[in-house]
């Protein structure tokens, strides 16, 4: 079987009015659902997707009406910097049937952090989505942007330490055949995610820019992995009008009845 995925942070549905920071233009989804369409994934992962503090929406349901899709988790956990009447979280749609969904949390950074100019800056919750189908899995994240607050991941610090504990909770819970999404906010997640090579996951997207820079350098905070049960057939980065391009992968995956999903132990099934 072949399967197509897409991952995109999505900034609540926002297109950019600059490349400074925060500086969006008003809601979107349609724009959104354009190149999804043009697109045509079976599964999707979107980072800061919103959901309405009220519940009454979210760019998950919109996008999954657009797509012909089901939401198969949607997952707000923290208020939006974009927009104060949303939550800010991760969501995958597919048209797929999940058969479990496991939502774990990140640890949140020991220390409290500051902004540049010396403001405390909110506690944002990150999480790590992952869905078994019927014969494979698919991981969904986003990382905090931790350079915003003056470390990194590959400190030997701090950021270091913070690193070691976001490998624990995903050592916790993904099994192969994987197939991770995300944007991990660090160019090469490889480097610092120990278990993530003991998976022996590779890079399917090229190397390119996957987040446009005011000053032209090339950013890639945006990835997808697979584990060695897929054969990569094409990937690519689409340039949007977005703060975040559209990334995107199709894999061909051998149906195999002995694969590792029959010796899955999941627990803590949840739909939404």
């Amino acid at each position: 079987m072949n399967i197509r995925i897409a991952s995109w942070n999505i900034a609540g549905g926002h297109k950019v009015a600059s490349l400074e920071h925060f500086d969006y233009l008003p809601k979107d989804i349609p724009y959104f659902a354009e190149q999804l369409i043009n697109l045509a994934p079976d599964v999707v992962c979107l980072q800061e997707s919103h959901t309405k503090i009220n519940g009454t929406d979210s760019n998950a349901s919109d996008l999954a009406k657009f797509l012909g899709m089901e939401i198969v988790v949607n997952s707000p956990n923290s208020p939006s910097h974009i927009d104060s009447e949303y939550l800010l979280g991760n969501a995958i749609v597919s048209k797929l049937k999940p058969k479990t969904v496991i939502e774990k949390y990140y640890p949140d950074p020991k220390e409290q952090l500051y902004w540049s100019n010396g403001k405390p800056a909110d506690i944002h919750k990150k999480n790590l989505e992952y869905v078994a189908f019927e014969e494979f899995n698919v991981a969904n994240n986003q990382m905090l942007p931790i350079k915003l607050f003056g470390f990194t991941y590959d400190d030997n610090d701090k950021g270091s330490d913070f690193a070691k504990e976001i490998n624990r909770v995903m050592s916790e819970t993904v099994k192969t055949p994987v197939i991770w999404c995300g944007d991990f906010n660090f160019f090469e997640p490889l480097k610092i995610y120990s278990f993530m090579n003991e998976l022996n996951l590779k890079e399917a997207l090229p190397d390119v820019t996957t987040r446009p820079s005011q000053d032209g350098q090339k950013k890639k905070s945006d990835h997808i992995y697979y584990s060695p049960e897929f054969e990569l057939l094409k990937s690519g980065v689409i340039m949007t009008e977005t703060d975040h391009y559209l990334c995107f992968a199709e894999f061909e995956f051998q149906t195999n009845p002995h694969h590792l999903m029959g010796k899955l132990s999941l627990c803590g099934t949840l739909f939404r």
